[in-house]
């Protein structure tokens, strides 16, 4: 479902998707790990490589690192949409230039 409102929702902002369940892109293939990127988007010329996650429980550490090494090695900018992780998480992200949309705000 989540996959499903994201792509609706990039459309109606003029975003156009490129590809989905993403393991090569621009003339690279990803064979280090058997991971995959949910989008490959672009908008005025630029690509992001999207990650969605739509579950309650946080995406494991390893797997971020992996998403965002996949990006750098597609020439991609990471952007990730997830309905909860911690801020470290998306301090991580814009360390590597990515950035990410948290879909459920945090609750007291």
């Amino acid at each position: 479902m989540g996959e499903t409102l994201f792509d609706g929702g990039m459309a109606r902002i003029g975003f156009r998707i490129v590809a989905s369940k993403v393991r090569s892109f621009n003339s690279k293939e990803w064979v280090q790990t058997n991971h995959d990127l949910d989008r490959v988007v672009t908008r005025d010329g630029h690509f992001y490589g999207v990650e969605i996650k739509n579950t309650l429980g946080y995406i494991d550490r390893d797997e971020l690192d992996i998403k965002i090494a996949m990006n750098e090695h597609f020439g991609t900018t990471p952007f990730f949409v997830a309905r909860n992780w911690p801020k470290t998480y998306m301090f991580r992200l814009y360390s590597k230039g990515g950035f990410g949309l948290r879909v459920c705000p945090e609750t007291s």
